[in-house]
Formats: C-alpha cells, structure tokens, sequence
C-alpha cells in the first residue's frame, strides 16, 4: 500500500475466497476426482481381463494416464487455471507421485504391520489424501502469481 491509498476493511480482498467459493471449488474437486477415480478403476480392471496384464502393473500404468486426466481436469475444471506452465504440471505431479507414496506406506503399515484389514488402511487413504491434495492444490500447485 503506498501513501495515497488508505486501507478499506470492506473491501474485498484479492487474496480471499468467500465460503461460497470454496464450497463450488471442493464441489468440482470432488467431481473431477470421483471422474478420475472411475476412469483409474475402468482401465486397471480393462488391462487385467481384456489384455492379461498383471494388476500390478496394470494399475500402475492406469495411475499414470489418470495423473494426465486428473490434471486436466483439475486445472481446467476444478481451479480453472489460466496459464499452465511447465513448473505448475511438476508440481501436480509432484503431489500425486507423493500422494501415491504416501497411500503405499500407510496400506503397508496398516495391513502388513498392525495387522488391521485393508478397508481401514484404504478409509484412511480416502479420507486423508482428497483433503491433502486440495490444500496443496490450492495453496502451492494452482495459485496465482
């Protein structure tokens, strides 16, 4: 703020996100992951029983292509980013890859070492990751500059 401008409590701030924003934003967040995930789902399970691919790499192979779809989706639709850029796609990217790392480790050590079932393991997963992910989305992958 310079000397000639005074400071407007009132005024809206270009920095905030009215409630209303957010709720649309974790709306369409919630929409362009569940279309990711079916997508992720469909393809997995079409390179094991159409092509004989093993699960693991057909899953694999399915969580990349869906890293693309999600991008779109989530810069286009979600966040409706403006200018993609090189940096802003390694960023996404980034947090998926650690997103993946991060659902691996707490599967392995919900199931293999506390001995619990899978589901919670997977529940955990769920619930944790979504909620990362539109932080970070929103605070460091799409923010405007």
């Amino acid at each position: 703020m310079n000397d000639n401008q005074t400071f407007d409590p009132a005024a809206p701030s270009t920095k905030a996100v009215p409630a209303r924003g957010i709720f649309e934003k974790l709306f369409r967040f919630a929409v362009a992951g569940a279309l990711s995930t079916a997508l992720y789902f469909i393809l997995a399970t079409l390179a094991v029983s159409q092509f004989g691919i093993s699960p693991v790499v057909s899953s694999c192979l399915a969580y990349l292509i869906c890293i693309i779809v999600s991008y779109l989706l989530q810069s286009r639709f979600t966040f409706q980013a403006r200018n993609a850029s090189t940096k802003q796609i390694a960023k996404f990217v980034s947090v998926s890859v650690v997103g993946l790392a991060v659902a691996t480790l707490v599967m392995q050590w919900a199931v293999n070492i506390q001995g619990l079932p899978y589901w919670i393991g997977a529940a955990f997963v769920s619930l944790v990751i979504p909620i990362a992910n539109f932080v970070t989305f929103s605070i460091w992958v799409f923010i405007e500059n």
